[in-house]
C-alpha cells in the first residue's frame, strides 16, 4: 500500500515520537530500501510479517446522547499494524482491538491483560510467513494463525470465566491480519471474505431512553434517512407500550409508518416479557402499531433459551388475526449469542427470528460470517444484523462495513459514521454516500479502504509496542514539561473515571443484579467505595435504590468542606464563620452563658499588651494555634502551636513580630489576651483540648490532644460514647493518659450546638479545674481530609440529618436570639 501525499505531510509531523510511533510510512520506506537489496522475501506466495506493531490510545468520544448519561469518556482501544513483503511488494494493515472486560473475556479491567497478551500475540507474528496463492487460500492462512492465537490466548489467561478469552482483542487482531492479506491479494476485505452485495445502509440510530415519548416522536420524525425507527425503552411495561404507540403515530403523520425496533434497557421477568409480548402483538392487531416490530433485552442473559417461548408467543398470537400473515413481530436474539453452542441453545428450544451479532465478542469477522451461516442453515428466514461498540473508531467501523458486504444476509446494520469521536483517525474517515441518505460512500481501495492517519492519532497514544526486535520495544509516554505532565493527569483521571463507568455499567446491568448472590453484591459494594457520583447515571442510581446498596462518597464530609469554602468564594453568607472572630465568639457564649477565659475583649497591636502573668496572649484570627502563647511567668513562655519555649517578653515579642511580618498569610496585628486555664494549677498542668464535632445538638467524635513530652502533640479519638475511634488520621503521637468526655460535658456542647445555626460546628473546649472552658469555635477543621472513608460518611450523614433539624426548628419558630445579637 503506497503512502498517499496526505499521510506523507502528516507523518513528517509525527517525528519526535514515541519511538515506535515514529512514521510508520518512514519504516516502510526504510524496510523497501532494504528489501531492494535482499531481494524478495520467500516465494511468490508467501507473505512475510516483516514488522508488528501495537500502540494503546485513549481518544475521547460522547457516552451517549441520553439525556441521563451525557458527557464523554475515553475509548481505550489498541491499534495493530502489519508491515508485510510479497515478493518485494510491501503492503500495510490495521485492526483495532476492542477490549471490554466483561463480555468478550479480555481480562483486568485496566487494559493490562489485554495489552500483555497484544504484546506476546505481535512477538508470535513477527517473522511468521502466510503461504496463499488467491482468497480461499488467505483465509485459511488467517484461520490457522488465528486458531494459534486463540491458544495462546488460553494459555495466557488461563481458567477463568471465559473459555474463549480475550475475544473483543482477538477482533482487533484478525482485522489486521485480513487487511493486511487483502491488500497483498489487491482485494477489499469484503472480497476477501467472499463479497455479496456492492453497498450496505445503516438501519437505524438508536433514539436512547430519556425523556418524554413526544421527545422520542419528534427525533423519529427527524431520522427520515433511516429505513427503521429503533428506539431505546425504560423496561417498564406500560411506559414502552405508550412510547411504541406514540413513534408509531408520528412516524405515520410524517408518512413513514417505517418497522420499529425496539431494545429494552431493563429486562422483565417471565411473566412481564410474556404480558409485554401480548400487548405489542395486541397493538399491532389492533393497527395501533407497524406491520412490523423487533424487540430486543426483553429477559436476561442467561434467559436465552426462554427466547423462542416469545417468539412462538408471539407468531401464535398474529396468525389468529383476520390479517395475521401481514404482520411481523420478531423477538431478536441479542448480542450473547456468541458462538455456535449459544446458537444451537437457542436453536433447540425453537429458535429466535431475528439476530444480531457483536463481531467484538464472537471473536472476529470470520466467526460472524460462520455463526450468521449456521443461523441461516437453520433458519433461511432469519434475520441477520451487525452491532458496533461505543468507543471504536473508523477503523472498526470500516472493518465492519467490509463485514456488512460480505454475510449472506444483511437485515440490520447500527454502525453509522464515529462522529461521537473527539477525532476521527482515518484517511478518508466513513461517511455517507449522500446528504439525507442511509447508504454508506462506496470504499475507493483495498483492504479495509482507509488507513490511520498517525499525526491525528500521536495526541492520545498512552504507549505502544514494536516486536521487531529482541524481545521488542514498549515505550510509555513520558511528560516532560509541567504542562504534558498536568495533561498526563487529566488523561490519567479520564481513563481511571472511563473504567468506573464501565464496570458500573457491567456490575449493576441489571440482569446479573436480579440474580446476585452475596458475593456479587460484595464486588458491588467493593466497586462503589471507589465511586464518585460523577460516575453514576439516574439509572444506575435507581437499580442502587432498588437493592438496597448505596454510594459512600454520595455523602462526604471533604466535600461538604469543600463546598462551604468554595460558596465562601461566590459571597455566600455562612453564619458559622462569624464565630471564627474571637471577639464575636466569646460575646456569644456570654449570652448563652458558656464558661470562657476571662478578657476584656479589645484586640489591640501586640506593642500595646502590658505584661503580665499568668496569661494567654493570641490573635484576633487565626489557625491552628499560630501565635498563641502560654505565659506561666514573664521567664517561661510557650508558643503554643509547636511548643516552643521563650524565656523572656522580648524573645515573645520578637516571635511575635516575625509571624506578623511573614511573607505568605501573616499573622495580623491585632492581639486579644485572656485567663490561662490550668488543668492542674499546683503543678501548673495546662488544659487538655477537647475538640468536640458537633452537628447540631448532636457530638459525634470527640478530639482529645495535649502537648507530650518533646514538645509534640498526643492525640487520642473517642466516639460519644467515650469508646476509642479509629478515624484514620494518624497525625501527633498517640496520647496514653486521655480520658475522654463525660456525659455533662457531651450535654453543654451539644446545648451550645444547638443555639447555631449551622449544621455543623466543632466547638474547642479547655478542660480545666473546675470544668470546660471555651477555646474557640472552628466552622472548617484542619486536616478533614485524613478521616477514612467510614468517619467521612458518619459525619456527612450527620450533616444531613442536623440540616433537617435546624429547618425543623426554624419552621417552629426558634429565631436564635442569642447568636444573632452577639454576631451583628
Amino acid at each position: 500500500m503506497e503512502p498517499s501525499r496526505s499521510s506523507t505531510r502528516a507523518d513528517s509531523r509525527v517525528r519526535g515520537m514515541l519511538p515506535s510511533l515514529r512514521s510508520a510510512r518512514g519504516r516502510l520506506r526504510r524496510s523497501r530500501s532494504r528489501l531492494a537489496a535482499s531481494g524478495p522475501a520467500g516465494g511468490a506466495g508467501d507473505l512475510r510479517l516483516d514488522r508488528v506493531t501495537a500502540l494503546h490510545y485513549d481518544i475521547p468520544h460522547q457516552v451517549s446522547r441520553d439525556p441521563a448519561v451525557r458527557g464523554t469518556t475515553p475509548g481505550s482501544n489498541f491499534l495493530v499494524t502489519i508491515t508485510a513483503d510479497r515478493g518485494g511488494r510491501l503492503v500495510e494493515g490495521t485492526g483495532e482491538c476492542l477490549p471490554e472486560h466483561a463480555y468478550a473475556g479480555d481480562g483486568d479491567e485496566g487494559g493490562d491483560a489485554a495489552w500483555a497478551f497484544v504484546r506476546a500475540a505481535s512477538r508470535l507474528l513477527y517473522r511468521r510467513t502466510l503461504t496463499f496463492r488467491d482468497r480461499s487460500e488467505a483465509l485459511t492462512a488467517v484461520r490457522g494463525v488465528m486458531a494459534e492465537l486463540g491458544r495462546l490466548a488460553v494459555d495466557h489467561t488461563g481458567t477463568g470465566q471465559h473459555d474463549r478469552p480475550l475475544r473483543g482483542t482477538l477482533f482487533g487482531i484478525e482485522v489486521a491480519l485480513l487487511d493486511t492479506a487483502a491488500r497483498a491479494l489487491d482485494l477489499q476485505v469484503s472480497e476477501l471474505l467472499g463479497s455479496r452485495r456492492e453497498q450496505v445502509g445503516i438501519s437505524g440510530s438508536r433514539i436512547p431512553f430519556g425523556g418524554t415519548p413526544d421527545d422520542a416522536a419528534e427525533r423519529a420524525i427527524r431520522q427520515r434517512r433511516y429505513p427503521v425507527t429503533r428506539l431505546q425503552g425504560s423496561g417498564v411495561v406500560e411506559q414502552d407500550w405508550t412510547l411504541l404507540e406514540t413513534v408509531s403515530r408520528a412516524n405515520r403523520s410524517a408518512d413513514t409508518d417505517r418497522p420499529i425496533w425496539l431494545e429494552l434497557r431493563e429486562p422483565l421477568d417471565a411473566t412481564g416479557a410474556a404480558g409485554f409480548v401480548d400487548g405489542v402483538t395486541a397493538r399491532m392487531i389492533s393497527g395501533e402499531l407497524p406491520a412490523s416490530v423487533l424487540i430486543q433485552g426483553l429477559l436476561q442473559a442467561d434467559q436465552l433459551a426462554a427466547l423462542p417461548g416469545l417468539q412462538r408467543r408471539a407468531d401464535e398470537a398474529l396468525l389468529q388475526a383476520p390479517h395475521g400473515p401481514d404482520l411481523d413481530l420478531r423477538v431478536v436474539a441479542g448480542e450473547r449469542v456468541e458462538d455456535a453452542s449459544d446458537l444451537e441453545l437457542l436453536n433447540a428450544h425453537g429458535g429466535c427470528r431475528a439476530l444480531t451479532i457483536r463481531p467484538d465478542r464472537v471473536g472476529g469477522l470470520l466467526a460472524t460470517v460462520e455463526l450468521a451461516d449456521a443461523a441461516l442453515a437453520a433458519d433461511p428466514g432469519i434475520h441477520i444484523g451487525i452491532a458496533g461498540v461505543t468507543g471504536a473508531s473508523d477503523v472498526s467501523a470500516w472493518a465492519l462495513h467490509n463485514l456488512a458486504r460480505s454475510l449472506p444476509r444483511m437485515d440490520y446494520l447500527t454502525i453509522p459514521p464515529r462522529t461521537s469521536a473527539e477525532v476521527r483517525i482515518t484517511d478518508p474517515p466513513v461517511r455517507f454516500h449522500a446528504r439525507g441518505s442511509n447508504i454508506l460512500a462506496p470504499q475507493g481501495s483495498p483492504g479495509l479502504g482507509a488507513a490511520p492517519v498517525l499525526a491525528t492519532l500521536e495526541p492520545y497514544v498512552e504507549r505502544s509496542f514494536d516486536a521487531n526486535g529482541q524481545g521488542g520495544l514498549e515505550v510509555a509516554r513520558q511528560p516532560t514539561t509541567s504542562g504534558g505532565r498536568i495533561d498526563a493527569v487529566h488523561a490519567t483521571r479520564e481513563r481511571l473515571d472511563r473504567l468506573t463507568v464501565e464496570e458500573l455499567e457491567r456490575q449493576l446491568e441489571p440482569r446479573l443484579l436480579a440474580t446476585a448472590d452475596d458475593d456479587h453484591r460484595a464486588r458491588v459494594r467493593s466497586l462503589l467505595r471507589v465511586t464518585e457520583p460523577r460516575h453514576l447515571t439516574h439509572a444506575m442510581v435507581r437499580r442502587l435504590e432498588r437493592n438496597d446498596m448505596s454510594l459512600p462518597s454520595g455523602l462526604s464530609f471533604r466535600s461538604l468542606m469543600l463546598e462551604q469554602s468554595e460558596a465562601r468564594r461566590l459571597g455566600v453568607f455562612r453564619p458559622g464563620w462569624l464565630l471564627d472572630n474571637k471577639a464575636k465568639a466569646y460575646a456569644f457564649v456570654d449570652e448563652v452563658g458558656v464558661r470562657r477565659p476571662r478578657c476584656d475583649r479589645v484586640a489591640r497591636p501586640f506593642a500595646a499588651i502590658e505584661p503580665a502573668a499568668p496569661m494567654v496572649i493570641k490573635p484576633v484570627r487565626s489557625t491552628g494555634s499560630k501565635g498563641t502563647y502560654l505565659v506561666y511567668s514573664p521567664d517561661h513562655i510557650i508558643h503554643l502551636r509547636d511548643g516552643m519555649e521563650l524565656s523572656s517578653w522580648d524573645a515573645m515579642a520578637e516571635h511575635a513580630f516575625r509571624l506578623m511580618s511573614h511573607e505568605h498569610r501573616p499573622v495580623p496585628d491585632r492581639w486579644m489576651t485572656e485567663e490561662l486555664i490550668l488543668e492542674d494549677s499546683a503543678t501548673r498542668r495546662t488544659a487538655t483540648d477537647l475538640k468536640f464535632y458537633a452537628f447540631y445538638g448532636n457530638v459525634l467524635l470527640i478530639r482529645e490532644s495535649r502537648r507530650v513530652s518533646g514538645g509534640k502533640q498526643g492525640v487520642r479519638y473517642w466516639t460519644r460514647d467515650n469508646e476509642p475511634a479509629r478515624t484514620g488520621v494518624t497525625r501527633g503521637e498517640h496520647l496514653d493518659e486521655a480520658r475522654g468526655t463525660n456525659p455533662e460535658q457531651l450535654e453543654l456542647v451539644e446545648s451550645l450546638s444547638r443555639e447555631i445555626p449551622v449544621p455543623f460546628m466543632r466547638i474547642d473546649m479547655l478542660r480545666g479545674e473546675d470544668g470546660l472552658v471555651l477555646g474557640e469555635f472552628t466552622p472548617r477543621p484542619g486536616a478533614f481530609e485524613l478521616f477514612d472513608e467510614t468517619w467521612d460518611r458518619r459525619m456527612a450523614e450527620s450533616w444531613v440529618l442536623a440540616e433537617g433539624r435546624i429547618i425543623d426548628d426554624v419552621l417552629g419558630g426558634k429565631d436564635f436570639a442569642a447568636f444573632a445579637k452577639a454576631t451583628r
